[in-house]
């Protein structure tokens, strides 16, 4: 089984200002390892930490070994404008599926698109 994904690392690193803010990290779900993934990201998060950071910071893992991720620094008030085009479950938990080249969430029809918050 491939080692979780960690970019707390990279982002104290690469990024030190982006710690201070909530974050969610993936590892890449490519087609070739199993069909039934989308080459995508999957983050999550609670709808309460909408209220509590003013940023959201998804990591997408771009290797197996935690060295090297896109960054995306998604402003909490995106995310909150645009509840009808998330996936969020009965608990509060959402749930993207972020496309690794298209920077779309593939779990929502409405294919919100992430790019304009890519970092790096």
């Amino acid at each position: 089984m491939r080692e979780r994904a960690n970019s707390k690392n990279y982002l104290e690193k690469n990024f030190p200002e982006l710690l201070k803010y909530k974050q969610s990290t993936s590892r890449v779900w490519e087609k070739k390892e199993d069909p039934r993934n989308h080459d995508n990201w999957w983050f999550k998060f609670m709808e309460d930490d909408l209220e509590e950071s003013e940023f959201i910071i998804f990591a997408g893992a771009l290797d197996y070994i935690n060295r090297e991720f896109k960054i995306f620094k998604v402003p909490a008030d995106f995310l909150k404008a645009n509840r009808d085009k998330l996936d969020i479950n009965s608990k509060g938990w959402t749930n993207l599926y972020i496309h690794i080249k298209d920077f779309v969430d593939l779990r929502h029809p409405a294919n919100l698109s992430f790019r304009e918050f890519v970092v790096l």
